[in-house]
């Protein structure tokens, strides 16, 4: 099971001013975090850039939460669930008779930002599954 800050855009600044190191250390001492939230207590997590200062973070369970794990069986809500960048998806948006359905792949537009690309940006994504799912005709 993965974990992130609740706050995605406070996660995201802490990645660009240390070049991604926050997420990878929040993953590394994973265990040391739960740990610390099975027991109500606080896990601090040291990161920073290689040539930079070292900062720390006290972790607390009401900051952080699951990361829903993407299920290439089944419907995933985006953005919940990151999609696997460069596969081929069938995509919707919206619910009921109007809903629009679409083709899109998850690419990365620059070095920490990823969108939805067909014959140009798909901005609107609700759910999505692969393409080509052998269990889908089971269901």
């Amino acid at each position: 099971m993965n974990y992130r800050l609740k706050d995605r855009e406070l996660q995201k600044t802490l990645d660009e001013i240390t070049d991604g190191d926050f997420s990878r250390q929040l993953e590394e001492h994973k265990s040391h975090v739960v740990t610390g939230i099975k027991y109500s207590e606080r896990a601090t997590i040291w990161f920073g850039k290689t040539d930079g200062p070292l900062l720390s973070i006290e972790i607390t369970p009401e900051i952080l939460e699951v990361v829903p794990e993407y299920n290439p069986h089944a419907w995933n809500k985006y953005p919940d669930v990151t999609p696997p960048v460069g596969v081929c998806m069938r995509v919707e948006r919206g619910e009921g008779p109007g809903i629009q359905r679409g083709v899109a792949r998850y690419v990365a537009v620059n070095d920490n930002e990823y969108a939805w690309m067909h014959v140009g940006l798909v901005k609107d994504v609700d759910r999505f599954r692969p393409w080509d799912d052998p269990e889908e005709d089971k269901e």
